[in-house]
């Protein structure tokens, strides 16, 4: 069956090189679109190459995580979302980490008890605030010794404390408060990163640097009213979830351009706890962590910003968990922003027992855990309106097919906001090449505006990367549809377009409307323009490079946040989700819904007209000084 897989793809691959040999859209000079020819650029779609760990000695450190039981685990989840809904009983009653941990974590006595316990087996153990969390560290051959198995053939079983074929001897008092434990066979020879693209930012390396995208993006969405209000983000801070650094010299230039404060107590970079998939570390100057810091940190002009600094490349679930609980440790921070998300594999590595079969309720007990304490937290729907699922593999490729079941579990999770993208008019000149569109603010997508611009019949498969660059949204399926998007118009119904096969051929013709109903948890829940923007990072001289995505829109909303709970008196805002689709439902929405059927398409789910939320834009693109003014 793989090998059968591998040669419809291949097969694809040359049936499309006559095809293409004239494309309209081969010097295209976008960042991510720099194959030999949009064969390969094909190819990196469908079958791309496959990362495996290093191989491992017994004398090097590495790190896991021992997840603990909570207590009333379903109270916590019910918790985060009544003290973030108008109206309940525990509305704004926020809880610390600290506190979170003495309702909900486990007694200090068992957490003793595991230290010492790992200790005697030469393990470090410490814990995060939620009591809930063990991050343990030491050498592969005592990891090995604790849990009897060799860690690169480690795998889940039933018992949550097993991971080779013959058993342990932790003691039944310790086992027993065990839900799960990651990162142990993350480095499980078989374990597999896809090497596909994870987002679609653009960066040239010389642009002019223009006027204020900041003051476009205040003026264009009614922002304005809150700088002439007096908020400048001032006493709150954003944390940054970021697989890469930032150099601060390239983040301050921006926010100086910006007219942002350039204090140097502003940013600060804390590394995260984490294990390590392969001995690549993560960039230092990494263009996603860098714009992300720049956006948020130029909007909310004195708010310090701190970017949770995981030195692995790869995300992995436990990286992301400990990133996250870092941040919430940290009771200065009251909003994270994450442009970065699980990928394509991990449903594969779940079924395959080589990540835990618990990672979607892990995500929802940590983001609940940020929810319950007041934060507000956005994450990036994902910049392919046709997702990628990695279905087998063959040799050192992986084997995706493209329909509209793959979605990130993290990106769609029911307690962050999920961000999608728009388009609205540019025009830019990036390294002689201009981007440039016309027209109303639309979801972004890219297969609408080549369809219009291909003579009929006569479609091209283009650079494949471009054609389903798009902004995320659909259905997740693996979670129930939330309680606040019940009974919302638009919620599980849907039209669509259907543009591509589910090996990304074009289908010929004009695709016919399709009209349905579908199930799970709805995204994204709103978006926001994604193109035309400018960031910085230097390379020996001024390099102002054009960006997109929605990881470029995701900070937007974390900055708005900031800037909100900067004001006098003003509660935090806590999680968004509860209460902006309350206030969509009323006359004069804090949103505009962009739910027209043509040239509104994120290459797949389109408007639906007299309908409050669609799956391509959520509810809608913001008005600010509504949001502010009409949020409790």
């Amino acid at each position: 069956m793989r090998n059968m897989h591998l040669m419809i793809n291949l097969v694809n691959v040359a049936l499309l090189i006559e095809l293409i040999l004239n494309c309209p859209f081969k010097d295209n000079n976008a960042k991510a679109a720099s194959y030999k020819s949009n064969v390969q650029s094909y190819e990196a779609l469908m079958t791309p190459k496959i990362i495996h760990p290093n191989r491992i000695k017994g004398s090097e450190y590495k790190s896991f995580d021992i997840i603990l039981n909570p207590k009333q685990h379903n109270k916590i989840l019910h918790q985060a979302i009544a003290v973030n809904t108008p109206g309940d009983l525990h509305f704004k009653h926020f809880l610390t980490a600290n506190k979170i941990g003495t309702h909900y974590g486990q007694s200090l006595r068992i957490l003793t008890r595991w230290k010492h316990y790992l200790n005697q087996h030469h393990l470090k153990c410490s814990w995060f605030k939620n009591r809930m969390v063990l991050k343990v560290s030491g050498r592969v051959r005592s990891i090995d010794k604790v849990f009897n198995v060799k860690l690169q053939k480690a795998i889940y079983h039933t018992n949550p404390v097993r991971f080779g074929t013959r058993k342990n001897y932790i003691p039944k008092e310790l086992s027993r408060t065990v839900l799960t434990i990651i990162g142990i066979t993350d480095y499980n020879y078989h374990n597999v990163f896809s090497n596909s693209f994870n987002n679609s930012e653009m960066k040239g390396k010389k642009s002019n640097r223009g006027g204020s995208d900041v003051k476009k993006i205040m003026r264009h969405y009614d922002g304005e009213y809150l700088y002439r209000n007096g908020l400048t983000g001032r006493g709150t801070e954003i944390g940054i979830i970021a697989f890469g650094a930032a150099k601060k010299k390239n983040v301050l230039h921006f926010w100086q351009h910006e007219g942002a404060s350039t204090s140097q107590k502003r940013l600060k970079i804390k590394e995260v706890f984490s294990n390590r998939f392969e001995k690549t570390r993560a960039g230092k100057d990494d263009l996603e962590a860098t714009q992300d810091a720049e956006i948020a940190g130029a909007i909310a002009k004195r708010a310090k910003v701190k970017i949770f600094f995981v030195p692995e490349p790869y995300p992995n679930i436990m990286n992301f968990l400990n990133a996250y609980l870092t941040a919430f440790d940290d009771p200065k921070i009251s909003v994270t922003t994450s442009s970065w998300g699980l990928g394509n594999q991990i449903a594969y590595l779940a079924r395959h027992r080589l990540a835990t079969p618990h990672y979607r309720y892990l995500l929802n007990l940590v983001l609940a855990q940020g929810a319950l304490e007041g934060d507000s937290n956005f994450t990036a729907a994902g910049d392919f309106g046709i997702h990628g699922n990695l279905r087998s593999m063959y040799k050192n490729h992986a084997l995706l097919d493209y329909q509209n079941t793959g979605q990130d579990p993290l990106a769609t999770n029911p307690f962050v906001t999920s961000v999608g993208a728009t388009v609205r008019s540019f025009h830019v000149k990036e390294n002689e090449h201009v981007f440039s569109y016309r027209g109303p603010e639309t979801a972004w997508g890219f297969a609408t505006n080549i369809w219009a611009k291909l003579p009929k019949r006569k479609h091209t498969l283009a650079t494949a990367r471009e054609m389903i660059s798009g902004s995320g949204g659909g259905f997740a399926h693996f979670y129930h549809t939330p309680s606040y998007q019940m009974g919302v118009p638009g919620i599980n119904t849907f039209h669509a377009w259907q543009y591509f096969s589910y090996n990304l051929l074009p289908i010929n013709g004009t695709p016919p409307l399709l009209s349905g109903k579908d199930h799970g948890r709805n995204y994204p829940d709103i978006s926001a323009n994604m193109m035309g923007y400018r960031v910085y990072q230097a390379d020996g001289k001024d390099s102002w490079g054009i960006s997109g995505g929605t990881s470029i829109v995701t900070p937007q909303f974390a900055g708005i946040a900031a800037l909100i709970n900067s004001s006098p008196g003003h509660k935090k805002m806590g999680f968004w989700n509860p209460q902006i689709y309350q206030l969509a439902k009323f006359d004069n929405s804090v949103f505009k819904t962009l739910n027209g059927t043509t040239n509104n398409c994120n290459n797949y789910y389109t408007g639906e007209p007299g309908k409050v939320y669609n799956q391509a834009t959520g509810l809608g693109i913001p008005d600010f000084k509504k949001l502010f003014l009409k949020y409790q």
